[in-house]
C-alpha cells in the first residue's frame, strides 16, 4: 500500500483537473494542449451549457473559464461551481480591464485577469502555488478599497412601492 492511500493515483489524477471554458475552440485546444503538456488534465468546453454538463460529471478543482460565454457568462459558472465544491480554484479571463467584472469575481472567489494570458503564461500562473488564493486575497484588499466609495446597498423597491401605494391622511 502506498502512503497516498489505495486510490493515490486516481486522486492525484483528480487534482490535476482543469475546466476550460472559452467560446472560442482554438483557444481551448491550445490552452488544453499546454496544460496537458504540464501534467494537468484538461477538461475542455466551448459553450456554457457543455461546461455545466462536464462540471457536474467531474467536478475539477481548478476551474478556467472566459468572462464571455454566448448568453452566459464565466461568472456564473464560477457561482455554480462555488456552490457545489467551495474550494474550487477559479481563474476569470476577460480580454479588457473591467472594473465591476473585476468587483464581481473576487466578491464570488475567483481571480480576475485582464489582460490576455498565453497558454504558458497561465499555466505558469497555476503551477505556482495556490495562485488563485494568492491573487485573490490582494484583489479583495483592493476591492474592498474601492467598496468604500461605492452604493453599498440597494434600497428595497417593495418596500418603496408599498409607501406609494399608501395613502397619507
Amino acid at each position: 500500500m502506498h502512503a497516498f492511500g489505495p486510490n493515490w493515483k486516481e486522486d492525484s489524477r483528480d487534482a490535476m483537473k482543469v475546466l476550460v471554458v472559452n467560446s472560442d475552440p482554438q483557444r481551448v485546444k491550445s490552452l488544453a494542449l499546454e496544460l496537458q503538456h504540464d501534467g494537468w488534465v484538461p477538461l475542455q468546453a466551448t459553450t456554457y451549457e457543455e461546461a455545466k454538463r462536464l462540471w457536474a460529471a467531474e467536478k475539477p478543482p481548478t476551474l478556467i473559464a472566459d468572462i464571455r460565454l454566448g448568453q452566459f457568462n464565466g461568472l456564473q459558472l464560477l457561482l455554480r461551481a462555488r456552490a457545489e465544491r467551495p474550494d474550487v480554484s477559479a481563474l476569470i479571463t476577460c480580454p479588457f480591464p473591467d472594473k465591476v467584472l473585476e468587483a464581481e469575481t473576487i466578491k464570488f472567489g475567483g481571480t480576475f485577469i485582464a489582460t490576455p494570458l498565453t497558454p504558458k503564461e497561465i499555466v505558469s500562473l497555476l503551477r505556482s502555488s495556490r495562485p488563485m488564493k494568492a491573487l485573490g486575497v490582494l484583489g479583495e484588499r483592493r476591492a474592498g478599497e474601492r467598496r468604500q466609495t461605492t452604493m453599498t446597498t440597494i434600497p428595497d423597491r417593495r418596500l418603496a412601492d408599498r409607501r406609494r401605494a399608501t395613502p397619507r391622511h
